[in-house]
């Protein structure tokens, strides 16, 4: 990938006086130069570089994707603006819906993939029983996935797999994708042990005791969730409680997202958020909602953020919100 404009040096003339035989004896003129020009300084390119210019019309053309479907695409918005990590990372996820399934396509760097998680995406699968296809392909620089769900019967392997093949003829096209480089300030990652240890979740839930987990952690809360915290940009944790008799109760997940924060301003301010004051944070907005949908909490401190989803009480996602944020920015500065 090019990212710099290459700088051609300015040559150094040096022009000096000689003397010849016929003027021995005559005084010699003193050597003059010209003036010396300073090397021209390569351009540092902004950094995340977005996959694709972050433009979704530019990853997949929406009439391909509508043939794909048999059925009109109807474009939403890339998922940069709903995961800052995402853009961070210099990826681009973009989703299309239609009135039989809709479909997800994903670019990330290549060299910010593990390897052992792009083996195991590289065989076209489809379950027709669940109504889901997935497959990857590498383009140049970077790692392509699609992940199909739709609703009616057979078995769609080969419009992924040719659907495949035109993501990654515009992933060619268009080259050049690149992660942000972290910065003083950011925070590193914790593990979720470090965090159970410094935050008593079991007290803020009223619970006799917690497990590390969400009932349902057996499907990644994001699919390019390894991708992520290799790259140091996004942390999963989650927490249910338990009864007296080991039954699950209220739930909660924190994602952790270093140098996030401008990113996150938009979501602060989305529908339905109202702004709240957590200690901790320089700004934090709470998004109430109904069960089984989740209460939502957005929180910045410094150049980081969070996104909180709480099966509890508001008070309780208050509560909780405001230990992880003394707990990180106390803690987790670079």
């Amino acid at each position: 990938m090019a990212f710099g404009i290459s700088a051609a040096l300015v040559a150094v003339l040096l022009l000096a006086g000689c003397a010849t035989s016929s003027d021995v004896g005559a005084a010699t003129p003193s050597p003059s130069e010209s003036p010396v020009a300073s090397p021209t300084p390569t351009p540092t390119p902004d950094l995340p570089v977005l996959a694709f210019g972050g433009d979704c019309s530019t990853m997949l053309d929406e009439d391909v994707v509508t043939a794909t479907f048999g059925s009109p695409a109807r474009p939403l918005l890339p998922s940069p603006v709903a995961s800052p990590p995402q853009a961070l990372l210099g990826g681009l996820a973009c989703t299309w819906r239609s009135d039989v399934g809709w479909l997800t396509a994903v670019a990330l760097p290549v060299g910010s993939v593990p390897p052992s998680w792009q083996e195991s995406f590289t065989e076209t699968l489809c379950h027709p029983t669940i109504g889901m296809c997935r497959g990857s392909v590498t383009s140049g620089d970077l790692w392509l996935q699609l992940r199909y769900y739709f609703s009616s019967s057979g078995d769609p392997s080969i419009e992924i797999e040719s659907l495949l093949e035109v993501l990654a003829a515009s992933a060619a096209a268009h080259p050049g994708a690149a992660p942000a480089i972290a910065e003083p300030g950011w925070w590193a990652l914790p593990a979720c042990d470090e965090l159970s240890a410094g935050i008593d979740v079991a007290s803020i839930l009223g619970a006799e005791a917690v497990v590390p987990e969400y009932p349902a952690d057996d499907v990644l809360p994001d699919e390019i969730l390894p991708a992520l915290e290799a790259a140091g940009l996004e942390g999963w944790c989650a927490w249910t409680a338990l009864d007296g008799e080991g039954n699950y109760g209220a739930s909660l997940q924190l994602y952790v997202w270093p140098g996030a924060a401008e990113g996150t301003q938009p979501l602060l301010d989305g529908d339905g958020f109202e702004s709240v004051e957590i200690a901790g944070a320089d700004r934090a907005s709470l998004r109430e909602q109904t069960f089984p949908s989740p209460d939502v909490v957005y929180a910045t401190a410094g150049q980081n953020a969070v996104r909180i989803f709480g099966w509890s009480e508001r008070a309780n996602v208050l509560a909780f919100a405001e230990a992880v944020m003394v707990h990180l920015d106390a803690g987790q500065r670079r």
